[in-house]
């Protein structure tokens, strides 16, 4: 019997942290970044000796907003717009965080193995030619690549990969981004990638993360950083019933981010694993639609939700500075109903303001097809003979439906000279006169 518990406890401390053990008082590193762990902290990013708490993004536009909102970190999905990044992060006193992309395991699917072999090259490039900028804070090996599973063979291809990196940059931590059950069934396993600490990409599922780590304890104990956070994704949201995504208007989704910031994500702070939070997603993107996680525009107007993260880190409570949309209605109906027009008739789409507008630099109105395949290449339909729109007004419009069968939206957007932006987009489903009779 002591034998067993004896073994048992053994089992536990084993699983209790990650791979690397964490510095402790007196043992910080002067130069460089490393997970250290104090009494007082709990556990720490230091950064060069000195405490470091994450308080960023995801994405890397406006970094200067940034900064002026009181954000401390970016993350870098792309490596190839590492170099630039980092040196305009440096002049601006951000820290990076860099994103190394291996292909993701999928069951059964030994390929990945053999592309992470084919990238390492590449990747190793990438590490060689910028550990030593002052900006890069730590490197994330691989996005959400173990979520659907792994293999024995995948696992050690990945950890060979670690230690190539390691040989070549020891000054800076790698992590790594799963879902927690993932991690759990990792641990049971042993097969575990040689990281330093975890990263949680988490939406939806965000509310779940403090009694999931609870029942997690017994297995893993170690440090984290939620990389992504925000409001319900594509996949999360309430669907028409031809399966198109209904995306929240600007107003609602920042709505959405203070609350759960507020409930879920400040009180994560509590725990002493907890060494940072980035959320999703500080640029421009097409995820479903080119709105669902854009807190700019292109040209880099700021969206509700960009300023009130600003908000919420300041402790503040300011009003958007400009006009915000509710909703928008389409004949008369809003997003609690499935929107079927007939091709060729007429539709009214009605726009309901929280905050109207005072002055107005530029409206846009536009019909794009479904992107289905979230290529973000659904372009709007054509201006001059075959322009949808023929009454357009900041309150509402009135256009003729596509004569084309499928599924499309129609998108608002409202633009000041200020810089700032609201949107909001309804899908719709088209008949032919024939199958609408």
């Amino acid at each position: 019997m002591g034998n067993l518990v004896s073994v048992c406890s053994c089992l536990i401390l084993a699983f209790s942290g990650w791979c690397c053990s964490p510095s402790t008082d007196g043992e910080i590193a002067a130069s460089g970044v490393r997970v250290g762990y104090t009494d007082s902290l709990g556990y720490t990013l230091y950064r060069n000796g000195e405490a470091f708490r994450i308080r960023g993004v995801s994405g890397h536009q406006r970094m200067e907003l940034l900064r002026a909102y009181g954000g401390n970190t970016v993350r870098v999905y792309d490596p190839d717009s590492l170099g630039a990044v980092l040196d305009r992060a440096h002049q601006l006193g951000i820290a990076v965080v860099a994103d190394l992309p291996i292909p993701a395991y999928r069951k059964a699917d030994e390929l990945a193995t053999q592309q992470i072999h084919r990238v390492t090259p590449e990747l190793l490039s990438v590490v060689e030619r910028h550990h030593d900028h002052p900006a890069l804070l730590y490197w994330i090996l691989g996005n959400e690549v173990f979520n659907r599973g792994y293999s024995e063979e995948y696992v050690t291809a990945y950890n060979e990969l670690v230690t190539a990196i390691q040989q070549r940059d020891s000054l800076h931590p790698i992590s790594s981004t799963f879902n927690v059950y993932q991690l759990g069934y990792q641990k049971i396993r042993w097969a575990q990638p040689d990281i330093d600490f975890v990263s949680f990409n988490l939406f939806g599922n965000l509310p779940d993360l403090s009694s999931d780590l609870l029942l997690m304890l017994p297995l893993w104990r170690g440090p984290f950083v939620l990389t992504e956070w925000a409001y319900n994704g594509p996949w999360e949201a309430t669907e028409t019933s031809w399966s198109a995504p209904i995306e929240s208007p600007n107003a609602t989704k920042a709505r959405q981010l203070r609350a759960r910031y507020t409930e879920w994500v400040s009180p994560l702070y509590d725990n002493e694993r907890m060494m940072g939070d980035m959320a999703f997603y500080w640029g421009h993107k097409t995820e479903a639609t080119p709105t669902w996680y854009s807190y700019f525009t292109p040209e880099g107007e700021i969206s509700e939700m960009a300023f009130t993260l600003g908000q919420v880190w300041k402790g503040t409570d300011a009003s958007f500075p400009g006009p915000s949309v509710e909703y928008l209605l389409l004949n008369g109906r809003g997003q609690d109903v499935d929107h079927i027009l007939t091709a060729g008739t007429e539709a009214t789409v009605e726009v309901r303001f929280l905050q109207p507008p005072d002055a107005v630099d530029t409206v846009v109105w536009e019909i794009r097809k479904e992107d289905w395949q979230e290529l973000g290449n659904a372009p709007a339909l054509p201006a001059g003979s075959g322009q949808p729109f023929h009454r357009q007004r900041v309150d509402g419009a009135v256009f003729r439906v596509p004569n084309t069968e499928g599924p499309y939206r129609v998108y608002y957007q409202i633009r000041t000279s200020e810089g700032y932006f609201s949107a909001s987009n309804l899908p719709f489903y088209v008949l032919s006169m024939e199958d609408a009779k």
